[in-house]
């Protein structure tokens, strides 16, 4: 008789242990602490913004979360070790970030999202005369940015040397992208300074820069030997010379 007291008072005591264990750790989740080994620690934090609604957050391929009409999300509670993020929907390239925060660090990212059916129209020699004759201007009168003269958008440079991509955020440089054969043009994508658009071999193409090393090169074009520029009035729209033809690109 008295065992099987004994083995209910077990019993007891062990769910109310357990039951203990989960609001202790549901209390430490919601303020935003987390388990790290063998010690509790306050947890990373990463905002999402300038994203397309509706768009899926992925965590180490595990769905967590979606992007809010409003174009912004945020992930807490992250541990301090590498994660992979993705931030994904049906239209666009899946972006895909790779990134190690120290514990109770805040970092925001900018996800790159590029169509995956971009809108080409070729441009017809008399119908868009002065269209060509704009895109040949910009086109021929483009400059490869150096060290001393680079891309500038915010406290960011960008530059080429040779066939590699540089950058340089305020102290720190890094190498962002080495082509295999020389690279036609550089600008940047859209107003903003994560992401760069390249011509290089036969493809026109979007890199996303915030990474340690390239994880996002989207194509927008592929052709023969195409140069690419910016649309000086319309947005998101390029200007395109492949051999002896022109294109718009709407992206």
């Amino acid at each position: 008789m008295k065992k099987r007291v004994r083995t209910k008072l077990y019993v007891l005591y062990g769910a109310g242990a357990i039951s203990l264990a989960v609001l202790c750790y549901g209390l430490l989740s919601q303020f935003g602490f987390v388990v790290s080994g063998f010690s509790i620690v306050r947890g990373a934090t990463i905002s999402i913004t300038n994203s397309l609604p509706n768009s899926s957050i992925y965590v180490d391929k595990r769905r967590i979360s979606s992007i809010h009409k409003s174009g912004v999300a945020k992930i807490d509670g992250l541990t301090p070790k590498k994660h992979s993020i993705i931030v994904s929907r049906a239209d666009v390239w899946p972006w895909i970030i790779t990134t190690t925060p120290s514990k109770g660090e805040r970092i925001t990212f900018h996800p790159t999202q590029v169509t995956r059916t971009p809108k080409v129209v070729e441009l017809n020699k008399e119908k868009d005369a002065e269209r060509i004759q704009t895109a040949s201007h910009l086109i021929n009168n483009y400059r490869e940015p150096t060290r001393s003269t680079p891309l500038i958008k915010n406290d960011k440079k960008i530059w080429v040397e040779g066939v590699t991509i540089y950058e340089q955020y305020k102290d720190t440089q890094k190498k962002v992208f080495t082509a295999k054969t020389p690279i036609r043009s550089i600008n940047w994508y859209n107003d903003t300074d994560t992401a760069i658009i390249i011509s290089a071999q036969d493809t026109v193409a979007v890199i996303d820069i915030q990474g340690d090393s390239v994880e996002n090169f989207f194509p927008l074009y592929k052709g023969t030997s195409p140069k690419a520029t910016p649309s000086p009035d319309t947005k998101r729209l390029l200007f395109i010379q492949d051999g002896d033809k022109f294109f718009t690109l709407s992206y």
